[in-house]
């Protein structure tokens, strides 16, 4: 049971925020756990270090946040007053082994849940290696928190420790909270943004590189692993192509879009592509907002033109030139992004990061390094960019059937890539850049190719798309109501559903997710079902009726009846609770959407940086 006494605020959940809910609770572990680790060096004292997390959770409002969706019409974020957090102190400084007893640590912490119900939905664990050198691993779920959030969480520990350790009081002080940035983001105009992507996405295709890759015969289990290769250019040429870039007037984002686009093209024989890449969402000109702890990131599309005459300077200075119109509407949702597609329905087969997070300085008490995190996205395909002295790739894949070799082969294309660029000459052609790109996928077996330097052949066969997600209920049997369903409601749903999942033939017994359905096929079915008919169901709907004739027996019965579509499958200890506007005079009006129109009415599912979802 909730105490409402300790009640702070309640609101609804983002769009984004509640398909990483969907996510979390469609895989067994929960996919949407995140594994902060960095090594802290110099001594600790371990009262002080707990005390600096204490003070920080009770200034940050999301840190002090649980999650509710049971037996309410839209989920919602509830901030507690005072919490009490996970803290544990381990000593593996004796174990000759320590590497492998702290990957069997974090393994197993990665399989303990948490309950999103019951805040905070965080475990640290300070672990000695040595007297100077300790291991901080920080779990956290990515539905609160993105990866600028959280290395601005580790620096205010870090800052709270030192004062601790000068006997100096810390102060609070004035923060902007996700909650009034999300006020903000109402009050802001979509029909600008939702018309300058149905702008730029007019007519786009497919561009896969996941579905060109994968052969699958059996029903793939989603799973929290990945496949990663990493490789690290060296410091020469890093700061080679940084020069080149500066007097080509091209930041490096750009260049691996460029990169990255060129790739694509490629392995598609496109000159058309389009793929995702993430962007801070604090763009705002608004006083605070670098200091905003909570999930603020957007997932955007990027489509590239491929024009092979032009110089490569002028080629990646029309990308960012696009990017930067893009980042001005970068706060329209995901699945208004896919709808604006049309029947490109994979804007989000791959995705690509380029760092620009503040990265968290060390002070007089403690060092830090090797900070680094793990991967939430539902992309197949994620690159990962790394800024520095010495520029960092890291590149994975969601798939378990993909061969390492296959990887390490495509990593080497992109490495190859960056040496041309860092190297080409202020007139070099785009078409130069791409010959040197399949000459290289060529040596590594990626590609045949022709005298012109065209790819004559991928070396891949087909892709057979199925998943098979745990069932979180089985509360529907669809053998006993077949002929109550209304024909002309069953038929709009199933109009619905060929449209999102582009299909059409299927059977309407058979489950969406078997269908190839996915994070942001989710987001536009519960929103069409919204807009189509003018019904409005819970995302966790889709457990329960995860195929066209229970999910129309359900929109039946809701236009009948007029009934809320509860969760049955809830537990007892939680059945009762209800948010309620009078628990506390700063909470909104409990799930109500007017409460926030940044999150929408319809409890639309999912997302996917990451978007849809995967572990970014």
């Amino acid at each position: 049971m909730v105490d409402r006494e300790n009640i702070e605020s309640v609101f609804p959940l983002t769009q984004l925020q509640t398909g990483f809910l969907w996510h979390s609770l469609a895989s067994e572990p929960d996919r949407c756990l995140v594994h902060v680790q960095c090594s802290l060096h110099g001594p600790i004292n371990v009262d002080l270090f707990e005390l600096a997390w204490q003070l920080t959770i009770e200034h940050q409002p999301m840190l002090r946040a649980s999650v509710h969706w049971r037996n309410i019409k839209q989920p919602v974020q509830m901030i507690m007053r005072k919490v009490e957090f996970p803290f544990q102190y381990i000593d593996m400084s004796d174990g000759e082994i320590f590497t492998e007893n702290l990957e069997a640590f974090i393994e197993k912490d990665r399989l303990l849940p948490l309950d999103l119900t019951v805040a905070p939905l965080l475990r640290v664990s300070l672990i000695k290696r040595t007297r100077n050198l300790h291991e901080l691993i920080w779990l956290c779920h990515h539905l609160l928190l993105d990866g600028w959030s959280c290395n601005l969480i580790l620096q205010q520990v870090l800052n709270i420790y030192q004062q601790l350790v000068d006997g100096v009081k810390p102060e609070k002080g004035n923060i902007l909270g996700f909650q009034e940035f999300l006020r903000w983001k109402a009050q802001q105009d979509s029909d600008s943004g939702i018309a300058y992507w149905q702008k730029r996405l007019n007519g786009v295709k497919n561009t896969p590189l996941v579905s060109n890759w994968i052969q699958s015969t059996e029903p793939a289990v989603q799973s929290s692993e990945w496949l990663s290769v990493e490789q690290i250019i060296s410091r020469e040429e890093s700061l080679q192509l940084v020069n080149n870039l500066r007097d080509m007037r091209v930041l490096l984002n750009s260049a691996m879009q460029g990169l990255w686009a060129l790739f694509l093209g490629l392995c598609n024989e496109q000159k058309d592509v389009v793929f995702s890449t993430t962007v801070s969402g604090r763009q705002a000109q608004i006083e605070g907002i670098d200091t905003v702890v909570g999930l603020l990131i957007n997932v955007l599309p990027v489509r590239v033109n491929i024009d092979s005459d032009q110089t490569i300077g002028e080629w990646l200075r029309s990308i960012q030139e696009n990017h930067q119109q893009g980042e001005a509407h970068a706060l329209v949702e995901p699945d208004v992004l896919q709808s604006c597609a049309g029947h490109c329905d994979n804007l989000f087969d791959s995705l690509l990061v380029v760092e620009n997070q503040p990265q968290v300085k060390s002070n007089d008490a403690l060092s830090i390094s090797n900070a680094h995190s793990g991967i939430v996205s539902s992309s197949g395909v994620i690159v990962i960019v790394k800024p520095g002295e010495q520029i960092a790739l890291r590149l994975s894949v969601a798939v378990p059937a993909l061969e390492r070799s296959r990887l390490q082969s495509l990593m080497d294309v992109l490495a190859g890539g960056i040496r041309y660029l860092a190297s080409a000459r202020s007139d070099s052609s785009v078409d130069d850049w791409r010959k040197q790109l399949a000459i290289v996928a060529d040596t590594c077996q990626l590609f045949s190719i022709d005298a012109h330097g065209t790819p004559s052949h991928f070396a891949s066969s087909t892709h057979t798309k199925s998943q098979r997600i745990h069932r979180i209920a089985e509360s529907v049997n669809s053998a006993t109501f077949v002929s109550q369903v209304s024909h002309s409601v069953r038929q709009q749903v199933r109009e619905i559903w060929a449209e999102v999942l582009q299909l059409e033939n299927f059977n309407d017994t058979d489950r969406f997710f078997d269908l190839g359905g996915a994070s942001m096929q989710a987001l536009r079915l519960f929103n069409m079902l919204d807009t189509k008919i003018g019904v409005k169901l819970p995302v966790t709907t889709l457990f329960k009726a995860d195929n066209v004739q229970a999910l129309a027996q359900l929109v039946t019965e809701l236009l009948d009846n007029s009934k809320v579509v509860h969760d049955n499958t809830v537990p007892e200890s939680d059945t009762d609770y209800r948010p309620d506007a009078s628990a506390d005079a700063s909470a909104d009006s409990s799930a109500d959407s007017s409460a926030d129109s940044s999150a929408d009415s319809s409890a639309d599912s999912s997302a996917d940086s990451s978007a849809e979802l995967r572990p970014t």
